[in-house]
Order: C-alpha cells, then sequence, then structure tokens
C-alpha cells in the first residue's frame, strides 16, 4: 500500500500528497524511489520513534524538520533541508548514526534554525556536507560522546557550538568530540563552547580535538564562554562551576 500511493503521488505533475493514517504498522524493506513527474515536497517527523538499520536517501529538497529519537545504526545521506521554521535535523539518544552529504539553507537572521542538533547520542558522524543557517550549524548538547565532524562548510551561522551546557541539574558529560577539515566563512563564530555560570550539574566536557580548520571572515574564530547567558538581564554569578 505504501509504495502504491508513492508511485501514485511519484506520477503527478503538480503537487502530490500522501497522508498515512495514524496506527501501528510492520514493514519489511521498502524503497521509495524517483525521478517523479512533479516537484516533490516531503514533510515528515519521527518522534520518540524506535527503528534500527534504517537508511534515508532523498538527493532532492525536503521543507521540513526531522527529529529521529530512540534510532540504533541509520544512515541519513543526500538530503537537503531548506528553511526550517526550527532545528533542520535534531538528534536525540540515538546511536550510531551518519549524516553524509547534507546540504542545510536558512537565512543568516532566521533565529533558532540550528542546522543539525545532536544531544544525549553516541556515534554520530557528520560528514560531507554544506551548512548555512541562522543559528548554528551543528550544536551538540549534553549526553554526547564519540562525535565526529568532518569535511563540512559552515556558513552563514554561528558555527559548531558545544552547548550550552549546565543549565540543567541533571545533564551528562560531553565526551569526545572530533572535528576536521571543516570551513567555516562568514559566521558569527567558528569554533565555540558554552557553559552557563553557577551550573547546577557537575559535568565535564572532556577530549575535544579540532584539527585542519579554515576560517575566512570569521567574527569569533575560537570563543569558549563560560559565563553564557542568553537573556537581556542576567543574575550575577559566582563564575563557572565546569
Amino acid at each position: 500500500a505504501f509504495e502504491a500511493a508513492w508511485c501514485a503521488a511519484c506520477a503527478v505533475e503538480g503537487t502530490a500528497t500522501i497522508v498515512i493514517p495514524e496506527g501501528a504498522y510492520l514493514l519489511g524493506p521498502i524503497i521509495f524511489k524517483g525521478p517523479c513527474k512533479g516537484k516533490m515536497v516531503v514533510e515528515y517527523s519521527m518522534d520518540k520513534e524506535l527503528l534500527h538499520g534504517l537508511t534515508t536517501n532523498a538527493p532532492r529538497h525536503v521543507y521540513a524538520n526531522s527529529y529521529p529519537c530512540f534510532v540504533t545504526n541509520a544512515t541519513i545521506s543526500g538530503i537537503s533541508s531548506i528553511n526550517s521554521k526550527l532545528f533542520h535535523f535534531q538528534i536525540f539518544e540515538s546511536r550510531d548514526i551518519t549524516l553524509d552529504s547534507i546540504r542545510i539553507s536558512a537565512p543568516g537572521d532566521s533565529p533558532n534554525t540550528d542546522g543539525i542538533h545532536i544531544a544525549d547520542s553516541t556515534n554520530i558522524q557528520v560528514t560531507n556536507s554544506v551548512i548555512g543557517t541562522g543559528d548554528d550549524c551543528i550544536s551538540i548538547g549534553p549526553g554526547c560522546t564519540n562525535l565526529t565532524i568532518l569535511n563540512v562548510a559552515c556558513g552563514p551561522g554561528h558555527g559548531i557550538s558545544v552547548g550550552s551546557l549546565g543549565k540543567n541539574a541533571n545533564e551528562k558529560d560531553v565526551n569526545g568530540l572530533a572535528v576536521r577539515k571543516c570551513t567555516f566563512t562568514g559566521t558569527t563564530n567558528g569554533l565555540r563552547i558554552k557553559t552557563w555560570p553557577s551550573s547546577p550539574a557537575r559535568l565535564q566536557a572532556t577530549g575535544f580535538l579540532f584539527e585542519d580548520i579554515i576560517m575566512n571572515n570569521v567574527y569569533n574564530p575560537i570563543i569558549i564562554d563560560q559565563n553564557y547567558c542568553p537573556y537581556a538581564n542576567c543574575p550575577e554569578t559566582q563564575g563557572c562551576s565546569m
């Protein structure tokens, strides 16, 4: 039924929409294959799903945001995400995920349009991608281990950021981050680590490697902000506790 619906939509020369009724579905391997006659606009969301062995490859544009949760052993490749209302991709409580050949585009003045946000996840790779947004190209939240970012072009945007960390008491450490062969062009920041002052959490950010980085017209090439507060009125603090 899914393949038949896809084939019917793919044959439409205008715009087609596939609606999947609410419910539980058991599927084997399935391929949605093009090229299609019309301009395909795909909107999808994965929220609190258990997925194993997922492969997504879409050499067309996606006008949406993706939120893979509790996913293991997945590859997401060849996707272009344009003008998401918030984060373009969010990876949460997942492991063994590869994002390759991703293209992300949003205006440089669009707030909270992070390209890829990763939190509470292990063994995540982002490779061979081009990201331009109004916020972080890639943001790394608490609870992440063994992340690799390789051959990523960032700009415009706020760079590659770890944090913010330490806002909440139950946050976990960030350990093992390698950023290699990345280029930043016209960004506010290049490489950034940001932590809240007087944090209620007792966590560490360790094992970071930044290597072969090129920065062109970057306002803050490297910034470590341990007194991070994005609000207009921030309380006086006693310094960083991380």
